[in-house]
């Protein structure tokens, strides 16, 4: 099993709404041939999302980054990382470095 196939099947066992399942599928299809990262700038994030604004799509990026399938920060614009792409030490230090962005 390749990352994009433990992404894919991360994806279909979390609990998300289908604008986050329907998120989560694009952003893994862009994230699958720049090695699990992904950024899009505020108008980008949203169209992927299938929202109208910024705040929406940031509401549903950490809705999907609460499952634990990524990790992301959306300070100006959205940093994607696929957690199957990387080991658990990397998403650790993903994780602290987010929630220290968050607290700033």
């Amino acid at each position: 099993m390749n990352y994009a196939e433990l992404a894919l099947q991360q994806i279909e066992l979390a609990d998300l709404s289908a604008t986050e399942y329907r998120m989560a599928r694009r952003l893994l299809d862009r994230a699958q041939h720049n090695g699990g990262v992904v950024q899009l700038e505020p108008e980008d994030a949203a169209r992927v999302c299938g929202v109208a604004f910024w705040a929406s799509a940031r509401r549903v990026l950490a809705a999907i980054a609460a499952t634990g399938i990524i990790s992301c920060r959306t300070q100006g614009a959205a940093q994607v990382a696929f957690a199957a792409w990387f080991d658990a030490a990397t998403r650790a230090e993903m994780a602290r470095v987010v929630e220290a962005a968050a607290s700033d």
